[in-house]
């Protein structure tokens, strides 16, 4: 019975620390994913329809907030876009059609640093052009006790999310 009990203390010992640290691991996760699409999502849509777009952050005073997707030039892109229909039925089985998702909320507990650059005149913002290219700020935040930093390639438009151990 004894060795029985110390097999489960051992057990419980080895396998509680890896339950307790997954919801953070998780979120941390979902946030990355989160940043990742926006970027992808908005230089992809800039190659399909041929027209610059911004990728705009817009905070809470410093903390969570939200990405919005705008015409670089103008800032009126359509709520309801939607890429040309194909008119045949073989088109239509061999098309595929992008979202236009205008709005990309972040969690509430990303922790921005380095915004007071930035204004309603002067928007913390990366520009996706037609060519795949891309331009923007390095941006770093704090999230769940981990700061990281977000930038662009700007050659391909892929976003960069950095690490940094404290």
């Amino acid at each position: 019975m004894l060795v029985v009990s110390l097999i489960v203390a051992m057990v419980f010992l080895i396998v509680m620390p890896r339950v307790i640290r997954a919801p953070k691991r998780m979120a941390i996760e979902q946030m990355l994913t989160d940043l990742r699409q926006a970027c992808l999502e908005t230089s992809a849509r800039a190659r399909a329809t041929g027209t610059e777009l911004e990728l705009r952050l817009e905070t809470d005073g410093g903390y969570g907030g939200m990405f919005i997707v705008a015409a670089a030039s103008d800032i009126t892109l359509s709520q309801d876009w939607s890429p040309p229909m194909p008119t045949n039925q073989e088109e239509q089985l061999s098309a595929a059609v992008l979202a236009t998702i205008n709005r990309y909320p972040l969690p509430a507990d990303i922790e921005w640093q380095g915004l007071q650059d930035y204004s309603e005149d002067n928007p913390c913002r990366f520009v996706f052009y037609p060519d795949g290219e891309a331009t923007g700020p390095k941006l770093r935040f704090t999230f769940k006790g981990i700061d990281y930093e977000l930038s662009v390639d700007s050659l391909t438009g892929k976003p960069i999310i950095m690490e940094f151990a404290k």
